[in-house]
């Protein structure tokens, strides 16, 4: 388990804060909100015969008020699915220009193998 510590205030900065700030965040137009990052796994490696399928995530605390959470995965895949993520217009025009060569050699051998039959 992971464990991330909040920001902490103290009884009085949280009540002068909370009255100072009551009328912009029962408006709207403020919230109060932490971000917290933290790494889980550095370089997980899988094979692929097994599949990554569940990610059990839990959140828990015995004075905290969730609201909201967000989970962002960040992966990194191998080189070639990185090439055709970054270098997206380059990889795009290689790859249909080797399947149109691929095509019309594949047309020209057989054509080739239709006249040899004719003559």
């Amino acid at each position: 388990s992971r464990t991330l510590v909040l920001r902490y205030k103290s009884p009085l900065l949280r009540f002068l804060w909370t009255l100072f700030y009551a009328f912009p965040l029962v408006m709207g137009w403020m919230d109060e909100s932490q971000t917290l990052c933290a790494e889980m796994v550095a370089y997980f490696l899988i094979s692929k015969s097994l599949r990554l399928d569940r990610i059990q995530v839990a959140i828990s605390g015995c004075e905290m008020h969730l609201y909201d959470a967000t989970l962002h995965l960040r992966a990194h895949f191998g080189r070639l699915s990185n090439l055709l993520r970054d270098w997206f217009f380059t990889s795009a025009v290689f790859s249909i220009g080797c399947l149109m060569l691929l095509y019309f050699l594949t047309l020209f051998l057989f054509q080739m193998q239709h006249a040899s039959r004719s003559v």
